[in-house]
């Protein structure tokens, strides 16, 4: 699951927290999306499709 959140919204800043803890008390894992798509990624390109790599300590969620 990819989660999107935007920081310009102050009330999405003071819900984070509580987010995260939720998520991580139903067994998700966090990592960056360079860590999702198994690979470095580059500022700008675009990425249509991943491959299949599961990142070392990812939920298959």
């Amino acid at each position: 699951m990819i989660v999107l959140m935007h920081d310009i919204h102050p009330t999405t800043v003071r819900a984070v927290p509580r987010i995260i803890e939720r998520l991580r008390a139903g067994g998700y894992t966090f990592v960056t999306v360079s860590q999702l798509f198994g690979k470095r990624m580059t500022p700008g390109k675009e990425y249509t499709e991943l491959e299949p790599v599961t990142p070392e300590g990812a939920d298959s969620r």
